[in-house]
């Protein structure tokens, strides 16, 4: 017999590691385009951890130097994946894309699949991101007819809020 977790663990660990993935590739290009940054006093060094990241979850991606530190966060643009959310339907998890401290993104990793919840999460996922990204938290309202899914869809962003 085999356990249900088995599976979901096995997403979530390939999905972090794609979402880190892709978030180096964002800051390579980020780098690119960006006038090179003087290392310098409290600005972030790559591969390194600075008094502002020292408790920083290891379910956020890699951050990018910036140059200007001036007390504003070392981390421009950043994608930090939200935790597992149980339904009774099927597990729920988002990651979630920062500029700053602002929202940008919000894309589905996870949501309940076959039967009904195909259709119900189709038009509930877009729904649910864009409140997200318009609300700039996770208190939103919610989709109808979606009700587990949107509580379990704000507990995974706001554990990447918490996390960022």
């Amino acid at each position: 017999m085999t356990t249900p977790w088995r599976g979901t663990a096995m997403f979530v660990g390939v999905a972090a590691v794609l979402g880190a993935a892709a978030a180096a590739r964002f800051a390579a290009a980020e780098d690119a385009a960006s006038p090179p940054a003087v290392q310098g006093a409290g600005q972030a060094v790559p591969g390194t951890s600075t008094t502002g990241n020292a408790g920083a979850s290891s379910a956020s991606a890699p951050s990018s130097p910036r140059a200007g530190g001036g007390g504003t966060s070392a981390r421009a643009r950043h994608t930090v994946v939200g935790s597992v959310a149980s339904t009774p339907y099927g597990p729920v998890q988002v990651s979630v894309t920062f500029d700053g401290t602002r929202i940008t993104a919000v894309q589905e990793l996870q949501v309940p699949r076959g039967g009904r919840s195909d259709g119900i999460n189709a038009q509930a996922a877009p729904v649910l991101a864009q409140q997200v990204v318009a609300a700039q938290s996770a208190r939103i309202d919610g989709v109808s007819g979606a009700t587990y899914t949107s509580q379990a869809y704000e507990q995974s962003v706001q554990y990447a809020i918490d996390h960022a």
